[in-house]
């Protein structure tokens, strides 16, 4: 991780609290057909403060593409900038002076994911384990959360800035612009803002016009 998306993750923790979405994989059943190409899995997950269980499942050509269409499926119908990302490179590499046995192949394994957004902005992310499909899951589950967290700070943040104009609190509402344009840079938001505007269009030019 950067030191940018360093000091964007504090502050979406900052925002978000203990409501901050971490999840963790338990179990991953895996179907790979090497004669179609097609890799199918079923994951079963936690939340790690709650501890609220979730299931996922998808297919794709391996078990990255499989495991990335499985986690956006499942939340992007609430976090919809999860159909805006792209995934723009995977690599892995292994840490031979890891190895327990000579011929190296349980040695840890780094898995590092290169992300675009909707604006362009390219995020790296890695994980790394002594099994490259728990660093693949990782990884990629990262990279899904950062930008669900970032959202969903946005949104808050938003939110928290019409109601400070509507209170004519000028001090808070330059602190949440503030922020505002930090979080831009990392959440892939079009649609989330342009829902927020049709939904709070009117207290919005409301606590504008008050300022």
């Amino acid at each position: 991780m950067t030191e940018q998306q360093q000091r964007i993750d504090e502050l979406v923790r900052q925002i978000l609290g203990e409501s901050y979405l971490h999840l963790r994989v338990d179990r991953i059943y895996l179907e790979d057909d090497l004669s179609t190409g097609r890799c199918s899995l079923r994951c079963e997950l936690h939340h790690a403060a709650s501890g609220q269980p979730m299931i996922i499942a998808g297919e794709g050509v391996g078990f990255l593409d499989a495991f990335f269409h499985a986690v956006r499926d499942r939340l992007a119908v609430e976090y919809p900038s999860l159909d805006t990302l792209a995934i723009l490179s995977f690599s892995l590499a292994a840490d031979l002076s890891t190895r327990s046995k000579t011929f190296g192949a349980d040695a840890v394994g780094e898995v590092r994911l290169d992300v675009r957004n909707s604006e362009g902005a390219v995020f790296s992310f890695g994980a790394s384990s002594r099994s490259i499909t728990a660093s693949s899951a990782e990884a990629c589950l990262r990279a899904c959360e950062f930008f669900v967290n970032s959202e969903r700070a946005y949104i808050s943040i938003y939110r928290a800035l019409l109601d400070a104009r509507s209170r004519r609190r000028a001090d808070l509402a330059e602190r949440y612009v503030q922020q505002l344009g930090e979080l831009v840079r990392s959440t892939s938001y079009t649609k989330v803002i342009e829902e927020i505007r049709r939904e709070l269009e009117g207290p919005a030019k409301g606590g504008a016009a008050d300022d």
